[in-house]
């Protein structure tokens, strides 16, 4: 009778894992990327950018992600608890870009409203000079929101410049070693600092602060 052999059963092949938590690992699955998902992904946000842009120009309330959640927890109160999901955060992995982009939002009403900015002439600026269709984005109208704002900070006169800098002068200049040229260098910042008015931190009050 003829000797039947077994197979041995292959070992399994151990599996990557990644953490999610101090407790919680996951394993990491090896599968085809889906650029349909890519490009459903890309459509769709173009259509959130437009939307919310739209909104600027037309002068309209913004979006805003605290509505977003809003419109999420509205929405669970009618489904069974089972069906509900969980509200995002700016935390929340896949919410960070739609988190910033309401911020980005945030900043081109804050020129608009603050500084007299006009997102749709800054826009239509450019888009005049287009040798093909370009949609506005919120990318190039937050450039000149910015401007508009840094533009329009207060900047430090020459006395304020001149302060700071003798302030750091003197608080570097305390950290030489202790000899006589160290001492000389800080009587000669103290002297040009009495003689403007300026008030240096003492040595005691900088070991205070640190």
């Amino acid at each position: 009778m003829a000797t039947r052999t077994l197979k041995a059963t292959p070992k399994a092949t151990p599996t990557a894992m990644y953490f999610v938590s101090e407790t919680t690992q996951r394993a990491v699955e090896s599968k085809a990327f889906s650029y349909e998902l890519v490009a459903k992904a890309g459509a769709v946000s173009s259509s959130i950018e437009h939307d919310a842009l739209m909104a600027v120009f037309s002068k309209a309330e913004l979006p805003t992600f605290k509505g977003f959640q809003d419109a999420i927890k509205a929405d669970n109160a009618t489904k069974p608890v089972k069906e509900r999901v969980k509200i995002p955060t700016a935390k929340t992995a896949g919410y960070g870009a739609i988190y910033q982009m309401f911020n980005n939002l945030a900043k081109i009403r804050e020129a608009e409203t603050e500084y007299k900015f006009d997102a749709l002439v800054y826009w239509n600026a450019k888009g005049i000079t287009a040798k093909r269709e370009t949609e506005p984005n919120i990318s190039y109208i937050l450039k000149g929101a910015r401007a508009v704002i840094n533009g329009k900070k207060e900047q430090p006169t020459p006395e304020e410049v001149h302060e700071k800098l003798v302030k750091a002068m003197y608080k570097n200049a305390l950290e030489f070693k202790n000899t006589k040229q160290a001492q000389q260098r800080v009587a000669k910042i103290m002297a040009i600092a009495a003689a403007d008015g300026i008030t240096l931190e003492t040595e005691t009050e900088t070991d205070n602060e640190e």
